[in-house]
């Protein structure tokens, strides 16, 4: 979230005015949000990413190709 009051900013620099045209997606994951909604930030650390679904699981992603590495759902 950029920093602890959640402001959602950044300081990394790798996106500028003059490259932001150039983005393209690079993966996509289909995940199983129960109630149909998925409002999270993800937390990515040491190249894995760990996305909640609902209130029932989590699954952690390769965040270079959005493989699943795993997923964890609450019984």
């Amino acid at each position: 979230a950029g920093n602890y009051l959640g402001h959602r900013h950044t300081a990394l620099s790798d996106i500028t005015r003059e490259n932001v045209a150039r983005l393209r997606l690079a993966w996509v994951a289909q995940l199983r949000p129960i109630d149909r909604e998925l409002q999270v930030s993800p937390i990515v650390a040491d190249g894995t990413m760990y996305v909640t679904e609902s209130r029932e699981g989590v699954t952690a992603l390769d965040a270079s190709s959005g493989v699943t590495l795993w997923t964890y759902r609450r019984p």
